[in-house]
């Protein structure tokens, strides 16, 4: 691939740069670097991490060019907080000539690549920004895959632990509460058995759908297992969970009234909040709320036995 054939690509598949550098001579080189590339990018500039913080909450980049030597930071910590904070952004680090070191473990921590500011040309720019915005790309495809149901396109068990956990460290720095909701789907494996699976597999599939309409943007669901659900509430407390369990009923009865509707749903809930404070892992927040739905569920049964009993 030619140079130019690079810059084409890269102002094609790049459209916006933000540039952390509180040395304005750093920051002169790199806008002559990116204008002998020809590179198209919009560019944008910033001196210390905090500016970069409050920039990247109103706009995202496609990618961060990430100074090691920021005044309000201390070198990788920099790195550590735009890596949790904005993934949609590829990472590139610039660095010394006498601190490659750090670069190399820049780059174990999470960064895309790392330039050293001397050494780097408008070619050498040019094609690690292509290659850094590329593999980032398909990195982030390849994630959203892994963490992802097939069938339902919900969050997976996996996907819920790692983004939980996230969650998890945001409620202890705010202080807030989370709730936690675990859903089993009533007598899937009778509509398997009765119906064929074909049928199971669209009865979870309505599940996952109800389940979107009924929850927040900000809520994490996931399909947890094959007839379980799991929903973190972030920012919930018992008022706030209370109207969530409403809805929910809400949207069964609704499904179940509707006249598309071949198979009623029905679910077994575990409703809890939680103080951050007092949960190390999210897991043990999903499992509390687990054994709630085990009794409902065995609640249900009971209340139907005694029904059957009575007639």
């Amino acid at each position: 691939m030619t140079q130019k054939d690079a810059v084409e690509r890269a102002g094609q598949a790049v459209k916006t740069l933000l540039l952390i550098e509180d040395n304005e001579v750093d920051r002169m080189r790199f806008f002559e670097l990116a204008k002998t590339a020809g590179l198209d990018y919009k560019i944008h500039t910033v001196g210390t991490l905090g500016e970069a913080m409050a920039i990247s909450d109103t706009t995202k980049f496609d990618v961060i060019v990430l100074d090691l030597g920021l005044p309000d930071v201390s070198q990788l910590e920099g790195l550590e907080a735009i890596l949790a904070n904005r993934p949609e952004s590829a990472v590139l680090v610039m660095t010394g000539f006498d601190d490659q070191d750090t670069g190399a473990r820049a780059v174990q921590q999470g960064a895309d690549d790392y330039l050293i500011k001397n050494e780097t040309t408008a070619r050498l720019l040019a094609k690690t920004l292509l290659y850094i915005t590329e593999r980032h790309g398909l990195k982030r495809r390849l994630a959203a895959e892994a963490i992802r149901d097939a069938a339902t396109q919900l969050y997976n068990r996996r996907g819920l632990l790692e983004l939980g956990n996230h969650q998890l460290m945001i409620s202890k720095r705010e202080a807030s509460p989370f709730a936690i909701c675990f859903i089993d789907l009533d007598d899937l494996k009778k509509v398997n058995d009765s119906h064929g699976h074909t049928v199971g597999d669209r009865l979870i599939a309505e599940a996952a759908k109800l389940l979107n309409r009924v929850f927040r943007s900000s809520d994490l669901i996931a399909r947890y297992g094959g007839d379980e659900f799991t929903v973190i509430l972030p920012n919930t407390n018992e008022d706030v969970l209370e109207r969530v369990r409403i809805r929910l009923e809400r949207g069964v009865q609704a499904h179940n009234a509707s006249s598309e509707t071949r198979l009623p749903l029905s679910f077994s809930v575990g409703y809890r909040v939680f103080d951050p404070h007092q949960i190390n892992r999210i897991e043990d927040a999903v499992d509390a709320a687990d054994q709630l739905m085990y009794a409902a569920k065995a609640a249900k049964k009971t209340h139907l036995n005694r029904g059957m009993n009575t007639q």
